[in-house]
Protein backbone atom coordinates (compact mmCIF):
# COMPACT_ATOMS: atom_id res chain seq x y z
CA UNK A 1 0.00 0.00 0.00
CA UNK A 2 1.55 3.21 -0.79
CA UNK A 3 0.33 7.02 -0.27
CA UNK A 4 -2.17 7.18 -3.51
CA UNK A 5 -3.77 3.65 -1.98
CA UNK A 6 -4.04 5.65 1.42
CA UNK A 7 -5.75 8.65 0.22
CA UNK A 8 -8.31 6.58 -2.04
CA UNK A 9 -8.96 5.05 1.40
CA UNK A 10 -9.21 8.08 3.34
CA UNK A 11 -11.64 9.43 0.54
CA UNK A 12 -13.75 6.44 1.76
CA UNK A 13 -13.90 6.83 5.47
CA UNK A 14 -17.09 8.00 7.05
CA UNK A 15 -18.80 7.37 3.90
CA UNK A 16 -21.23 4.90 2.97
CA UNK A 17 -20.53 3.22 -0.01
CA UNK A 18 -23.22 2.18 -2.68
CA UNK A 19 -22.84 -0.64 -5.08
CA UNK A 20 -23.01 1.16 -8.54
CA UNK A 21 -24.57 -2.17 -10.43
CA UNK A 22 -27.68 -2.16 -7.85
CA UNK A 23 -30.08 -0.59 -10.33
CA UNK A 24 -33.47 -1.01 -7.65
CA UNK A 25 -33.82 -1.65 -3.64
CA UNK A 26 -37.04 -1.64 -2.60
CA UNK A 27 -36.53 -1.94 0.96
CA UNK A 28 -40.64 -2.66 1.79
CA UNK A 29 -39.67 -0.20 5.20
CA UNK A 30 -42.91 2.10 4.60
CA UNK A 31 -44.91 1.50 7.37
CA UNK A 32 -48.30 3.67 5.34
CA UNK A 33 -49.20 4.40 1.89
CA UNK A 34 -49.80 3.34 -1.74
CA UNK A 35 -45.38 3.83 -2.51
CA UNK A 36 -42.72 1.33 -2.41
CA UNK A 37 -39.97 3.52 -2.68
CA UNK A 38 -36.80 2.78 -4.48
CA UNK A 39 -33.65 3.86 -2.48
CA UNK A 40 -31.25 4.09 -5.22
CA UNK A 41 -32.42 3.91 -8.82
CA UNK A 42 -35.38 6.18 -8.55
CA UNK A 43 -37.83 3.47 -9.99
CA UNK A 44 -41.06 3.65 -6.98
CA UNK A 45 -43.31 1.54 -7.21
CA UNK A 46 -47.40 1.56 -6.23
CA UNK A 47 -49.48 -0.46 -4.20
CA UNK A 48 -52.27 -1.92 -6.17
CA UNK A 49 -55.24 -3.56 -3.98
CA UNK A 50 -55.02 -3.84 -0.12
CA UNK A 51 -51.14 -5.05 0.52
CA UNK A 52 -50.80 -4.79 3.95
CA UNK A 53 -47.31 -2.95 5.58
CA UNK A 54 -46.04 -5.18 7.83
CA UNK A 55 -43.43 -3.60 10.88
CA UNK A 56 -41.76 -7.45 11.16
CA UNK A 57 -39.84 -8.60 8.02
CA UNK A 58 -36.97 -9.91 7.56
CA UNK A 59 -35.04 -6.89 7.41
CA UNK A 60 -37.01 -4.33 9.07
CA UNK A 61 -40.35 -4.43 7.86
CA UNK A 62 -42.14 -6.20 4.73
CA UNK A 63 -45.56 -6.70 2.67
CA UNK A 64 -48.23 -8.80 3.14
CA UNK A 65 -49.52 -10.65 0.26
CA UNK A 66 -53.10 -12.21 0.46
CA UNK A 67 -52.75 -13.78 -2.78
CA UNK A 68 -56.09 -12.09 -3.75
CA UNK A 69 -55.15 -9.43 -6.80
CA UNK A 70 -53.06 -7.33 -4.49
CA UNK A 71 -49.56 -6.63 -5.65
CA UNK A 72 -46.79 -3.94 -6.35
CA UNK A 73 -45.81 -2.42 -9.75
CA UNK A 74 -43.43 -0.05 -10.19
CA UNK A 75 -43.69 3.46 -12.11
CA UNK A 76 -40.91 2.97 -14.47
CA UNK A 77 -39.05 -0.07 -16.14
CA UNK A 78 -36.18 -1.19 -14.38
CA UNK A 79 -34.22 -2.89 -16.41
CA UNK A 80 -33.76 -5.03 -19.81
CA UNK A 81 -32.65 -9.21 -18.89
CA UNK A 82 -31.56 -9.24 -22.60
CA UNK A 83 -28.93 -6.51 -22.41
CA UNK A 84 -26.34 -8.04 -20.48
CA UNK A 85 -25.66 -9.87 -16.45
CA UNK A 86 -28.03 -9.34 -13.59
CA UNK A 87 -29.44 -10.74 -10.71
CA UNK A 88 -33.22 -10.29 -8.39
CA UNK A 89 -32.61 -11.03 -5.25
CA UNK A 90 -35.78 -11.22 -2.49
CA UNK A 91 -36.67 -12.59 1.21
CA UNK A 92 -40.40 -14.34 0.69
CA UNK A 93 -41.80 -16.61 3.78
CA UNK A 94 -44.91 -18.29 3.36
CA UNK A 95 -46.09 -18.54 -0.61
CA UNK A 96 -48.48 -21.37 -2.40
CA UNK A 97 -47.72 -23.53 -5.31
CA UNK A 98 -47.67 -21.34 -8.50
CA UNK A 99 -47.64 -17.80 -7.20
CA UNK A 100 -45.32 -15.80 -8.70
CA UNK A 101 -42.58 -13.18 -6.44
CA UNK A 102 -41.06 -11.16 -8.86
CA UNK A 103 -42.13 -10.45 -12.98
CA UNK A 104 -41.91 -8.47 -15.95
CA UNK A 105 -44.91 -6.71 -17.32
CA UNK A 106 -46.17 -9.50 -20.58
CA UNK A 107 -42.60 -10.92 -21.01
CA UNK A 108 -41.83 -13.55 -18.11
CA UNK A 109 -41.96 -14.50 -14.07
CA UNK A 110 -38.57 -13.72 -13.07
CA UNK A 111 -39.21 -15.97 -9.89
CA UNK A 112 -41.84 -18.36 -8.95
CA UNK A 113 -43.22 -21.40 -7.39
CA UNK A 114 -43.70 -23.87 -9.41
CA UNK A 115 -46.89 -26.82 -9.16
CA UNK A 116 -44.82 -28.46 -6.26
CA UNK A 117 -43.58 -25.60 -4.46
CA UNK A 118 -40.32 -25.61 -5.84
CA UNK A 119 -38.59 -22.27 -7.05
CA UNK A 120 -38.66 -21.79 -10.86
CA UNK A 121 -37.62 -19.15 -13.48
CA UNK A 122 -39.14 -18.57 -16.53
CA UNK A 123 -37.01 -15.99 -17.61
CA UNK A 124 -35.16 -17.45 -20.74
CA UNK A 125 -33.69 -17.22 -23.77
CA UNK A 126 -36.41 -16.44 -27.27
CA UNK A 127 -36.85 -19.34 -29.43
CA UNK A 128 -36.87 -23.59 -29.33
CA UNK A 129 -33.99 -22.84 -26.98
CA UNK A 130 -35.10 -21.25 -24.23
CA UNK A 131 -36.54 -23.16 -21.51
CA UNK A 132 -37.67 -22.90 -17.84
CA UNK A 133 -34.75 -23.30 -14.62
CA UNK A 134 -36.68 -25.66 -12.15
CA UNK A 135 -34.71 -25.99 -9.11
CA UNK A 136 -35.74 -28.56 -6.00
CA UNK A 137 -35.66 -26.46 -3.73
CA UNK A 138 -39.27 -26.26 -1.85
CA UNK A 139 -39.76 -23.79 -0.15
CA UNK A 140 -43.45 -23.79 1.44
CA UNK A 141 -42.35 -24.29 5.29
CA UNK A 142 -43.32 -21.09 6.12
CA UNK A 143 -39.63 -19.96 6.85
CA UNK A 144 -38.10 -16.93 5.38
CA UNK A 145 -35.76 -17.26 2.38
CA UNK A 146 -33.28 -14.85 0.40
CA UNK A 147 -34.15 -16.34 -3.24
CA UNK A 148 -32.33 -14.78 -6.14
CA UNK A 149 -32.06 -15.30 -9.88
CA UNK A 150 -28.89 -14.91 -11.39
CA UNK A 151 -27.48 -14.83 -14.71
CA UNK A 152 -23.69 -13.76 -15.78
CA UNK A 153 -24.20 -13.38 -19.35
CA UNK A 154 -24.03 -17.13 -20.11
CA UNK A 155 -24.71 -18.84 -16.99
CA UNK A 156 -28.05 -18.79 -15.39
CA UNK A 157 -28.57 -19.94 -11.72
CA UNK A 158 -31.42 -19.99 -9.14
CA UNK A 159 -30.43 -19.61 -5.09
CA UNK A 160 -31.97 -20.39 -1.87
CA UNK A 161 -30.24 -19.02 1.39
CA UNK A 162 -27.10 -18.38 -0.70
CA UNK A 163 -26.72 -21.82 -1.59
CA UNK A 164 -27.01 -22.29 -5.84
CA UNK A 165 -29.67 -25.08 -6.09
CA UNK A 166 -30.08 -25.09 -9.68
CA UNK A 167 -28.09 -24.12 -12.75
CA UNK A 168 -27.87 -24.39 -16.92
CA UNK A 169 -26.65 -22.05 -19.63
CA UNK A 170 -28.56 -19.91 -21.72
CA UNK A 171 -26.12 -17.75 -23.93
CA UNK A 172 -28.99 -15.04 -24.21
CA UNK A 173 -32.08 -13.84 -22.44
CA UNK A 174 -35.44 -12.63 -24.38
CA UNK A 175 -35.12 -8.68 -24.26
CA UNK A 176 -37.96 -7.36 -22.59
CA UNK A 177 -38.89 -3.47 -21.48
CA UNK A 178 -42.11 -3.84 -19.05
CA UNK A 179 -42.40 -2.57 -15.71
CA UNK A 180 -41.43 -4.94 -12.72
CA UNK A 181 -44.13 -6.21 -10.40
CA UNK A 182 -44.11 -7.80 -6.83
CA UNK A 183 -46.13 -10.40 -5.82
CA UNK A 184 -47.72 -10.66 -9.58
CA UNK A 185 -47.31 -12.74 -12.82
CA UNK A 186 -46.64 -11.64 -16.04
CA UNK A 187 -49.86 -11.16 -17.28
CA UNK A 188 -51.73 -10.68 -13.84
CA UNK A 189 -52.95 -14.04 -13.92
CA UNK A 190 -55.97 -14.12 -10.45
CA UNK A 191 -54.37 -17.63 -9.51
CA UNK A 192 -50.51 -16.58 -9.77
CA UNK A 193 -50.76 -13.56 -7.31
CA UNK A 194 -48.03 -14.29 -4.39
CA UNK A 195 -50.21 -15.75 -0.77
CA UNK A 196 -47.19 -14.47 2.02
CA UNK A 197 -44.66 -11.99 2.49
CA UNK A 198 -42.15 -10.26 0.68
CA UNK A 199 -39.03 -8.47 1.86
CA UNK A 200 -36.38 -6.35 0.53
CA UNK A 201 -36.22 -6.90 -3.13
CA UNK A 202 -33.15 -5.99 -5.19
CA UNK A 203 -32.43 -5.71 -9.18
CA UNK A 204 -28.31 -5.61 -10.03
CA UNK A 205 -27.05 -5.32 -13.08
CA UNK A 206 -24.46 -7.69 -12.69
CA UNK A 207 -24.46 -11.45 -11.56
CA UNK A 208 -24.36 -11.38 -7.87
CA UNK A 209 -22.24 -14.80 -6.28
CA UNK A 210 -24.14 -16.71 -3.63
Amino acid sequence: MDANDLTVLADYVGNTWVDPTLRAHWALDESAGSVAMDSVGGHDAMIVGKVVWQPAGKVGGALAFDGKENFVRTLTPVLDPGTGPFSVIAWVKGGAVNRVIVSQIGAADWLYLNQFGMLTTDLKSSGTSGKSLISDAWLLDDQWHRVALVWDGTNRALQVDGVEVAKDTQPNLAAASGNLQIGCGKSAAPTAFWSGLIDDVRVYSRGVAP
